[in-house]
């Protein structure tokens, strides 16, 4: 009898191109735990650095995940956010494995995302939180009891799954269908490093299309706020972890 683990995982990403230095996004990995963050940039012309906050938070909870477990990450994330006092906002999704038991679980506030693939189908999704159209749910130094309205996540994982976390510059950009042709093209043998790379790619490939009904100009249109049928340049990051039966 075996115990399950998240025993590969690689991150792919890269700033929007009119964005100087490192952009927003931020991320970690630790065994058998992951975490994407997008900081919110509203506060770009008051000085406010949005990423170094988020770069903040990532560091913090990984440093919370190693010192208690993967199990653990909300309460390490939670434990990050009261800690860092740098200024700034950002989204936050977060998961690590209980071994164990076999199953996945996690917090996500915002607009960045969860996805655990199967057999080519997506098995489990977390749920985009926006307070309106483009305005995602976001914890920052001023408000940190807004973690408090996180999604809880929670999944059991079997062996091959793949478990996704992406910020918005993928999922405003790349439909389900087409992330899910790119998992199974790839093949059972595809690493989470070869997957993160070409699925960023990609996305910054569609960010760049003209008359492309983007999810997010899709979503544009049904908020009725207007907005060119294309895509969305901004930063994108994507994590791939692989779930292995690991023998005790």
């Amino acid at each position: 009898m075996g115990c399950t683990g998240l025993t590969a995982a690689a991150a792919a990403a890269s700033p929007a191109p009119y964005k100087r230095g490192l952009g927003e996004d931020a991320w970690f990995i630790t065994p058998d735990a992951a975490g994407v963050f997008d900081g919110v940039g509203g506060r770009a012309a008051q000085g406010v650095d949005a990423g170094e906050y988020a770069r903040a938070l990532a560091a913090a909870t990984a440093a919370g995940v190693r010192a208690r477990g993967p199990a653990a990450v909300v309460a390490a994330l939670v434990d990050a956010v009261r800690g860092v006092r740098v200024l700034g906002s950002s989204t936050a999704v977060v998961v690590g494995l209980d071994g164990g038991a076999g199953r996945l679980v996690g917090a996500n506030l915002g607009d960045s995302g969860l996805r655990v693939i199967r057999g080519g189908a997506v098995v489990y999704r977390s749920t985009e939180q926006q307070y309106s159209f483009n305005f995602p749910a976001q914890v920052s130094a001023a408000d940190r009891g807004a973690l408090r309205a996180a999604e809880a996540l929670s999944c059991v994982v079997e062996e091959g799954d793949w478990v996704v976390l992406a910020t918005d510059g993928l999922l405003d950009n790349m439909w389900e269908a087409e992330l899910l042709g790119m998992v199974k093209a790839a093949g059972g043998g595809a690493t989470p490093g070869a997957l993160a790379e070409a699925v960023r790619a990609r996305a910054v490939e569609l960010s760049e299309l003209a008359d492309y009904q983007s999810p997010f100009a899709w979503g544009a249109a049904l908020a009725r706020v207007p907005y060119p049928n294309k895509g969305k340049p901004d930063d994108v990051t994507v994590v791939f972890c692989r779930v292995r039966l690991r023998q005790p």
